[in-house]
C-alpha cells in the first residue's frame, strides 16, 4: 500500500500542478517549472531555483536543476532509466552537493502532475538520496 504525500516532503507545501508548465520547441516537448509562478522568488519557498525540467530521453528521464548558490549559479542534471534503479550524473558533483540537489528535485516533483512518471521518479530519488547519505563521510563540523 503507497501512501499519498498531501503535503511537499520539506516544506509541507499543498500540491499545485501549476508550478510546471508544458514545454514546446522543434517536436520536442518536456516540462519545466514556472519561475512566475508565486511560489518562486524572493522570499518566496523556492527561492533560488532558477531552472527545472524533466525529460524524456527514450528510455531515461533526464532531470536538470539549476540552484543559486553563494558562487554564482549551479546546475545539476541526472538521467533515471526508465527501468531499473540506478541513476546517472552528467555532471561532476560533490556527494553532498547531489543530495541536496535530488532533495530539492524531491520537493519539485511533488508537484508534478504526471503521476506515474512523478511516482516512478521519487521513488528513485529517494532510493539514491538514501545511498548519498548512507555513503557521504560526515565529519564532527557537520555533525554538531
Amino acid at each position: 500500500m503507497q501512501l499519498e504525500l498531501t503535503a511537499s516532503p520539506f516544506f509541507k507545501l499543498p500540491k499545485d500542478a501549476s508550478i510546471w508548465k508544458r514545454q514546446e520547441e522543434n517536436g520536442a516537448s518536456w516540462w519545466a517549472i514556472d519561475l512566475n509562478h508565486s511560489m518562486f522568488g524572493e522570499g518566496r519557498p523556492y527561492n533560488g531555483v532558477v531552472h527545472c525540467e524533466v525529460l524524456d530521453q527514450g528510455d531515461e528521464q533526464v532531470v536538470n536543476l539549476g540552484v543559486e548558490l553563494e558562487n554564482g549559479t549551479k546546475v545539476f542534471s541526472f538521467g533515471f532509466p526508465k527501468t531499473g534503479d540506478e541513476m546517472r550524473s552528467f555532471v561532476e558533483t560533490e556527494k553532498p552537493h547531489a543530495l541536496k540537489a535530488l532533495r530539492i528535485i524531491s520537493e519539485l516533483l511533488h508537484h508534478y502532475s504526471d503521476e506515474g512518471s512523478k511516482r516512478g521518479l521519487s521513488e528513485k530519488i529517494s532510493k539514491q538520496s538514501s545511498i548519498y547519505e548512507f555513503t557521504t563521510q560526515k565529519k564532527i563540523w557537520d555533525s554538531v
